[in-house]
């Protein structure tokens, strides 16, 4: 490889590293404007309002046109498992660039 030929391969990572930090911290922005609205969800999850609407969903009582994915079985759960899978992505990512020289 060239100098020229290496230069401008480096440019090019140095270009697409700058676009993947930008796409992580847009999404960094958005998970953390959204934190207090995951933090009443979890809430709701836990509160007898969430068993309350789901009786009601198990009983037919509430209407057709509202979605009642809410008080499925699975669904805050997965929403739950899957926030813990990616904090512990972002703190495996975090450490490992951290040990990078």
């Amino acid at each position: 490889m060239t100098r020229d030929e290496r230069i401008q391969a480096m440019n090019t990572l140095l270009n697409q590293q700058r676009e993947v930090l930008k796409t992580l911290n847009d999404a960094l922005d958005a998970l953390e404007a959204h934190r207090d609205d995951y933090a009443t969800l979890i809430d709701y999850y836990y509160s007898d309002d969430y068993f309350v609407d789901l009786e009601a969903a198990d009983n037919g009582e509430i209407s057709e046109d509202i979605s009642q994915e809410v008080v499925s079985e699975d669904a805050i759960y997965n929403v739950m498992v899957q926030q813990q899978e990616t904090s512990l992505r972002l703190l495996e990512q975090a450490l490992a660039n951290l040990k990078q020289p």
